[in-house]
């Protein structure tokens, strides 16, 4: 077994001779989590990360450990923002490091996750212009991390409008999957985690910074200053959320076991497991366009949506109308009386 319980923490080991592993881990969770990113990176499913650099940590990282985005933030402040009148770049990157996490090792952000940003921005509503000035950004913060020697190469960042990608969710079988996937495992924070942002379309940055307290009478409530759009919101918790709600409540921060990192990693796992990796919008968004297209196949109308997900504009709800089944029974009903109604009479015709 590579899982040993070691007092209060749990060693990982992995391997033999100069192709062992080992890593102490605080939880059984985020050990099985070690030996999974391991076996798979042994298998060739995902990529081995690069030996760091040691030219420049931060404070808070030891020997061996993986250059952040923050750490890249801050170099990039010191050498490049700081020489600048403007602090709109430095704005536009914290606002970077709020949505991927400022745990997030510069290697391991791919085009994939830049095209699931880009996904976040535009359902907050954010233009075209705002979304090149965060991108360009962190393509500043990229560069740092090549000169330093962090990254090889460097991710393809692709400006866009918004509006321009097609929207993905996932019917109740795909779901069951992911679900069981999840037990299959070990991913228990994860399950939880997918439920929720199904049942309540909350952001990813709303649910992992969700507050035990922030849950009363039933009913998930977000302020102005806890969402993307500074829009208060409160939705009522289904059944399922209420029990997973009620699991948590001794934590401070109802998923203080994930953070954006270690939530990344657990659905790249899943996602490598059900075969969805060549799948590029099989992302952890997709579980707010679940929410969203689940509301719409229920007829509920446009308004109701958009004030139930936040969205910053009718524009961005939108999206989803498409699949209201009763506003398609409407088409079928209208064509069907315009040909009723303009049907010409038969003309006989002469033998």
């Amino acid at each position: 077994m590579p899982i040993y319980p070691r007092g209060s923490t749990y060693l990982v080991s992995i391997g033999s001779g100069s192709n062992r592993i080992r890593r102490s881990c605080k939880t059984l969770e985020e050990a099985q989590l070690v030996e999974k990113r391991e076996l798979l990176i042994r298998e060739g499913v995902i990529e081995a990360p690069k030996q760091p650099s040691t030219r420049f940590k931060s404070g808070t990282q030891g020997v061996g450990s993986l250059e952040t985005l923050k750490d890249a933030y801050r170099l990039t402040i010191r050498d490049t923002w700081s020489q600048l009148k403007s602090t709109a770049s430095i704005k536009a990157a914290g606002h970077i490091l709020d949505m991927l996490g400022d745990d997030t090792p510069v290697k391991e952000i791919t085009t994939a996750t830049i095209r699931e940003l880009v996904d976040e921005m535009e359902d907050m509503g954010n233009t075209g212009a705002t979304i090149n000035k965060k991108l360009s950004a962190l393509s500043m913060m990229l560069k740092t991390a090549a000169d330093e020697g962090w990254i090889d190469t460097l991710p393809r960042i692709k400006r866009r409008s918004q509006g321009t990608h097609r929207v993905r969710w996932l019917d109740v079988e795909e779901e069951l999957k992911v679900l069981n996937m999840c037990d299959k495992l070990g991913f228990s924070a994860l399950k939880d985690f997918v439920i929720c942002a199904m049942d309540t379309g909350f952001r990813k940055s709303e649910l992992l910074n969700f507050r035990s307290n922030q849950y009363r009478d039933g009913r998930l409530h977000l302020h102005p200053d806890e969402t993307k759009t500074s829009k208060p919101r409160s939705v009522p918790a289904t059944d399922r959320v209420h029990e997973i709600l009620m699991s948590r409540r001794h934590n401070a921060r109802t998923f203080n076991d994930l953070t954006h990192n270690k939530l990344r990693d657990a659905w790249d796992y899943v996602r490598a497991e059900l075969g969805k990796t060549d799948d590029p919008q099989f992302v952890v968004h997709m579980l707010r366009h679940t929410c969203a297209s689940r509301l719409a196949m229920q007829d509920k109308s446009a308004q109701f949506i958009q004030e139930w997900m936040g969205h910053a504009t009718p524009l961005t709800t939108a999206r989803y109308m498409h699949l209201a089944p009763a506003k398609l029974k409407e088409g079928k009903a209208a064509l069907e009386e315009y040909r009723r109604v303009n049907q010409p009479f038969p003309v006989a015709v002469n033998q």
